[in-house]
């Protein structure tokens, strides 16, 4: 029983016998529902006019929440045990722990809390290792000579670690380049975590030490832990990311000027903090500002990630398929249409 096959009223004698006899039009009209692709091609999706954005899915968005109830968790085990056996085998566990989780909290929703992750895990973490221990040796060092002839004014300490601090995350921006926008912020973030890390430690080994009371320690670790996401986390975050905007702005100049009014305040901040007492008012409103800085900072990174806007026009599952066919190469499957004869 024959198959009727329409035809073109286009198409030639040869190409309507063409399609009766294998039941293909060689020259199918351009459309979603008849474009067909070459042989051996898989079927062709049909095209969609939706261009509404399919993003990166980031299952570890909320990495960071576990990573602050467990390392909360962990430590509140450590004191206990301790406070219990008597046994100061645990004190550098409580002071890793007391140290460690709330800067690693930050971290990972600065590089896991948008809709794509920042960065690698290599160089996040060689930034955190290198800022921090280059940042409180250097910082050390010149704070000491600067003692020693009495010329060292709050001010000066803050320039020092501030400056100290930028150095890995400079030399990372000038060796890979400033080719995603968030990264400046992460980095900024990675090197002042290290920094807070490593000084935390040593204001808790020294607070036992002074007092030989593990009450004394916890009480300045948690104090520390607390607040330092306001101080040196926020500060190198907010002055790295105006530094690292400076290659990627269109108007280079005004970039520049707010590279260094984030400096001049950074410094502002960090000079308000050391002056006032630890734990005061001051701390606290000094840290908000800070805290409150970052994190915007942070959110319109994530807002604006190029790739995260990016339309997927055959969405598959996990998010955009970067090998997917564009719709304007199915428009342009099979010769082009002939004149009728």
């Amino acid at each position: 029983m024959a198959t009727f096959v329409p035809t073109d009223p286009r198409q030639s004698t040869a190409d309507r016998t063409h399609t009766a006899q294998h039941g293909v039009d060689p020259y199918p009209p351009i459309g979603p529902a008849t474009a067909m692709p070459p042989t051996g091609m898989p079927p062709i999706p049909p095209l969609t006019t939706d261009r509404t954005p399919v993003p990166a899915r980031n299952r570890s968005r909320f990495a960071w929440l576990g990573i602050l109830i467990g390392g909360a968790v962990l430590y509140w085990l450590v004191l206990t045990t301790m406070i219990t056996t008597g046994n100061v085998i645990y004190f550098p566990t409580m002071l890793l722990l007391g140290s460690t989780v709330v800067p690693a909290t930050v971290l990972t929703y600065a590089v896991r809390g948008g809709r794509r992750p920042v960065g690698s895990i290599g160089l996040v973490v060689l930034t955190a290792v290198g800022g921090g221990i280059l940042g409180t040796l250097a910082a050390g060092a010149l704070e000491y000579r600067l003692a020693e002839v009495g010329l060292l004014p709050m001010v000066a300490v803050a320039v020092i670690e501030e400056g100290a601090k930028l150095v890995i995350p400079v030399l990372v921006m000038l060796i890979i380049g400033a080719h995603d926008r968030r990264l400046g912020v992460v980095l900024g973030i990675a090197s002042g975590m290290g920094f807070a890390i490593l000084e935390t430690m040593g204001y808790g080994f020294a607070a036992l030490l002074a007092s030989g009371s593990i009450a004394a320690a916890d009480q300045t670790l948690v104090i520390r832990a607390l607040l330092s996401p306001a101080c040196h986390i926020a500060w190198t975050g907010i002055a790295m990311a105006a530094i690292w905007n400076i290659q990627t702005a269109r108007q280079r100049d005004l970039a520049v000027v707010k590279a260094m009014v984030a400096a001049v305040g950074v410094i502002a901040l960090h000079t308000v903090w050391n002056t006032a007492t630890q734990g005061s008012v001051v701390q606290w409103i000094v840290g908000l500002v800070s805290l409150g800085v970052l994190l915007s900072m942070l959110r319109r990174a994530h807002r604006e990630d190029p790739l995260a806007r990016r339309v997927d026009p055959y969405p598959v599952a996990g998010g955009f398929d970067p090998a997917a066919p564009s719709p304007q190469t199915y428009r342009s499957v099979g010769p082009a249409p002939r004149n009728a004869a």
